[in-house]
């Protein structure tokens, strides 16, 4: 592991220094890339590389195409030369932690005040024994569900516990604390994006759901974090950071989409968009706006890009999904994860969040998936444990029907009983505006236009089960100016 550090160190050193003599090739389409002959690049550049490098750092080169790995060496030195506008050179990494995620998330899962503790007593502030998380990789994913979890039970928790939660997640929202894997980003094989995105949606969470950590942090300080690596995430500027532009094997057009061990990954896409979810849940919960940068127009052109190739991958009968990506040689194959074959060919649990971010349905695409496809409870793989479904999210099984009833003379809205159901909250392009125990609701006055509505339903958990949010053109009222009372109390005009 050490030589594969030293190895990797080294290459951006040589890809700074091989930027300032020759031009790297042109990436193909409009700003958009996509995987060429590395080994062509290699035989035309390999000697000036070569050339600028010290014996050491031949030596670390030679090691890694020793172990197969030419592809990931030469896209290394191609993300060290493509963009220095775009430095990625901040992010920490480590070689451990994603053991410790998989078991402490599951415990996390029972919902048991016991099994928190003993997570919380894990986290390296006050253990340094076996099993010690919280300073390695994906550990934002275990303190994102600890977080969530903390806050159900915290009427449960003693005042040393809830302090013991705080000081957790204020210190699991450090930056100093982020780790990605050894990997990601540095080759074409692994993206960052759920690494990204957990931390997008840990910010989210501390910001909304944790009023003393906002007090120590500070809000506006959470919401950089937020609005960061949300837009890190879904970002196609970034080399193989995060989201890269390839061309789909079926239909053969561009889109969006993340890499993972050495394909083009579905299995990555659902989690992003799983975590879209987790991200606006805080928001739902509290019935506060999402804020607008959720919106941000270069980043829901990324995120409809890859919806539509997941779509365009993963048709219902799953036949493109065994055939639909390509890996890392270019080569067809499967779109689930080889190694850990997690992958659902008709589950995308953040469907909701896609239809609320991309404001309706449209992002569906009719002939290949229905909205209630993109939300169904599943527990085939490995869904069948308690941590993934929490990290899946799975609270919105049914299809809720969320329709207009009328719109005149008031806007009235509808929708199907939910179960385990002790009230919808009503919301308004604001937020939170009101809660029923009914299935209708009757707003007051509504503007002309393009008005957005929604409805959460909060189970007797008081978790949230299930959201739905659609919007509806309101007719303008067209008032004429009337002329000045003085105008109308004159005589006819008497012409000349």
């Amino acid at each position: 592991m050490r030589k594969l550090m030293f190895a990797l160190a080294v290459l951006f050193a040589a890809g700074a220094m091989a930027q300032q003599n020759y031009q790297f090739p042109q990436f193909l389409g409009d700003g958009q890339y996509e995987m060429f002959l590395q080994e062509r690049f290699l035989e035309e550049h390999g000697q000036e590389i070569a050339a600028r490098l010290s014996n050491e750092q031949r030596l670390a080169l030679g090691v890694l195409r020793n172990w197969g790995a030419n592809t990931g060496t030469v896209t290394a030195v191609a993300v060290a030369m493509s963009d220095q506008n775009n430095d990625m050179s901040w992010l920490k990494r480590a070689d451990f932690g994603a053991a410790e995620a998989n078991d402490y998330i599951d415990l996390i899962a029972k919902a048991d005040v016991t099994a928190l503790q003993y997570v919380m007593d894990k986290y390296y502030l006050f253990s340094s024994g076996e099993g010690t998380w919280g300073n390695g990789w994906l550990s934002k994913f275990v303190a994102y569900d600890l977080g969530e979890r903390g806050r159900e039970l915290y009427s449960q928790l003693s005042a040393p516990q809830r302090e013991q939660l705080n000081r957790i997640v204020e210190d699991a929202v450090d930056e100093e604390t982020f780790r990605v894997d050894m990997t990601c980003g540095v080759d074409y094989w692994n993206s960052c994006a759920e690494d990204f995105g957990s931390m997008n949606k840990l910010a989210s969470e501390a910001r909304k759901s944790f009023p003393e950590v906002v007090a120590r942090v500070g809000n506006e300080q959470l919401l950089r974090l937020e609005e960061k690596y949300y837009k890190l995430a879904w970002s196609t500027k970034h080399g193989s950071y995060a989201l890269t532009v390839q061309r789909s094997p079926i239909d053969g057009n561009w889109y969006a989409m993340p890499n993972n061990h050495g394909d083009q990954s579905a299995v990555y896409a659902l989690i992003n968009f799983t975590q879209i979810g987790n991200a606006l849940y805080p928001y739902w919960l509290a019935g506060k706006p999402i804020p607008e940068f959720y919106r941000d127009p270069e980043v829901l052109a990324n995120i409809r890009s890859v919806f539509s190739w997941l779509q365009m991958t993963s048709t219902p009968d799953g036949q493109s999904f065994i055939n639909g990506c390509l890996n890392v040689r270019g080569e067809v194959g499967p779109c689930n994860d080889p190694d850990v074959s997690n992958a659902i060919p008709r589950f995308i649990p953040g469907g909701r969040g896609v239809e609320i971010l991309l404001l309706g349905k449209e992002a569906f695409r009719p002939d290949l998936y229905d909205f209630r496809q993109f939300d169904s409870s599943w527990d085939g793989g490995n869904c069948g444990n308690m941590g993934r479904k929490l990290q899946f999210g799975v609270r919105n099984p049914d299809w809720m029907d969320l329709r207009v009833l009328a719109v005149a003379p008031a806007l009235t809205i509808g929708w199907d009983v939910q179960a385990d159901a002790v009230r919808y909250d009503i919301w308004g392009p604001e937020g939170k505006i009101a809660s029923t125990v009914e299935t209708t609701y009757t707003f007051g006055s509504v503007p002309g236009g393009t008005f957005q509505f929604g409805v959460v339903v909060v189970g007797s958990d008081q978790r949230v089960k299930g959201v739905g949010f659609s919007s509806v053109e309101i007719p303008r009222i067209i008032r004429r100016r009337l002329p000045p009372l003085s105008e109308w109390v004159k005589g006819p005009t008497v012409r000349p």
